[in-house]
């Protein structure tokens, strides 16, 4: 296998869990939402991280510093992923309020 297909491969597995997860919440058994939900999460996971470890992969391969860079890109997105989620939760409830 490249340097390629198993990030692929992996994301795409996750992309897979995830949406048999989400299927899941059509159930009425609280087993069935809590496996879906276990499912999901897990292909959450998977996907997030095969994009962010070919991230990895590609900054050391092509780049001169790339620790630097990724250490700083990484830190940059984390904190501005929680303020993005106070935000799309004032929105959500803007929403709500506005159409029920």
């Amino acid at each position: 296998l490249n340097g390629k297909a198993r990030p692929r491969g992996t994301a795409a597995l996750g992309l897979v869990l995830y949406f048999l997860g989400i299927a899941s919440v059509v159930s009425n058994s609280v087993v069935v939402l809590f496996v879906g939900r276990s499912i999901s999460g897990t292909g959450q996971s998977w996907t997030t991280t095969a994009v962010e470890a070919w991230f990895l992969s590609q900054a050391k391969e092509h780049m001169d510093g790339a620790e630097t860079f990724v250490r700083d890109t990484f830190a940059w997105a984390y904190s501005v992923d929680s303020f993005l989620a106070v935000v799309a939760g004032h929105l959500a409830g803007l929403a709500a309020a506005c159409h029920g």
